[in-house]
């Protein structure tokens, strides 16, 4: 749920005006030591953070036991991990919304008792917080449904569901599931984000041309990938030229996935055999015996 908050348009609707705004009317409240005001504020933004933190820990609970994840009782560190910062940012939305609506107040010198905007103010809040639920309940299913899912036209329309452009997880198990059909896995050979190419590299149902568009790429371009490499090299689709220059490469985890690949000709495997790297060899011999290969 944290990580919903880094969604553009959650930043840009909601947050980051807020906070925007709402610092700049803070400034005018120190300015004039409207004191009465402050401490109106503080209490409202405290008590709401108190509240996100509780509904974020009943979330993560409701998370972990619908999960299908083995592991998915780990979920349970995001407590302290997520909740907290969480609850720092709801404090910091509070306090930002809350100097807003006092702001007419205090720009007229009046800080009387304003019980109903402290209600307005609490409102807001739980508002703005049960939207970002919503939306990262909708993700979270979306996820899982991608990562379940075997129909490549449930893949297709969770593909084009309204945000995935913004998910990179959701994109990642749309790249991760091989019933995801060719034309998308090309598409998504050509993006930005790092663990999206890497699954379109290790997805066995990627076009060859997609392929050798990746390993190509990534080969010329300086900021290179590595987990590209890594993955390229265990992909049984990989074309074989480019497995042979993997198998080639100076990055012995590259050289040791190559092992594993089937379709590694045996007579590379015999050379890989007497690699300068332990784990390489290792690996290799491991694979030759499981192809029941003597080298001369």
């Amino acid at each position: 749920m944290f990580l919903s908050f880094f969604n553009p348009f959650v930043l840009g609707c909601f947050i980051l005006p807020a906070l925007v705004f709402g610092s700049v009317v803070g400034v005018v409240i120190y300015r004039k030591r409207e004191v009465a005001v402050r401490k109106k504020v503080h209490a409202t933004a405290l008590i709401s953070a108190a509240f996100v933190f509780l509904a974020f820990v009943l979330y993560t609970v409701y998370l972990i036991l619908v999960s299908t994840n083995s592991t998915r009782i780990l979920g349970i560190v995001n407590i302290p991990l997520s909740g907290l910062p969480l609850a720092l940012l709801a404090y910091l939305v509070e306090w930002a919304i809350a100097t807003l609506l006092f702001a007419r107040t205090i720009l007229r010198g009046n800080i009387e008792d304003h019980s109903s905007r402290l209600r307005v103010v609490a409102l807001i809040i739980v508002i703005l917080f049960v939207v970002v639920a919503v939306v990262e309940s909708y993700r979270f299913t979306n996820i899982e449904q991608v990562r379940a899912t075997t129909s490549a036209a449930e893949i297709v329309r969770l593909y084009h569901s309204p945000l995935a452009a913004y998910d990179s997880v959701l994109i990642s198990a749309v790249a991760a599931n091989e019933n995801t059909p060719s034309d998308i896995l090309g598409d998504l050979a050509k993006d930005n984000r790092g663990r999206v190419l890497h699954n379109v590299a290790r997805n066995p149902q990627t076009p060859i041309e997609s392929l050798r568009f990746l390993y190509e790429h990534n080969s010329t371009n300086r900021n290179s990938d590595a987990y590209v490499a890594y993955d390229l090299a265990v992909n049984p689709s990989t074309p074989l030229d480019i497995l042979i220059l993997l198998s080639k490469s100076e990055d012995e985890i590259v050289r040791s996935n190559s092992t594993f690949n089937p379709n590694l000709p045996t007579d590379i495997l015999c050379v890989l055999r007497e690699d300068a790297d332990r784990t390489v060899v290792s690996q290799a011999k491991s694979n030759l015996r499981q192809r029941n290969v003597v080298c001369p």
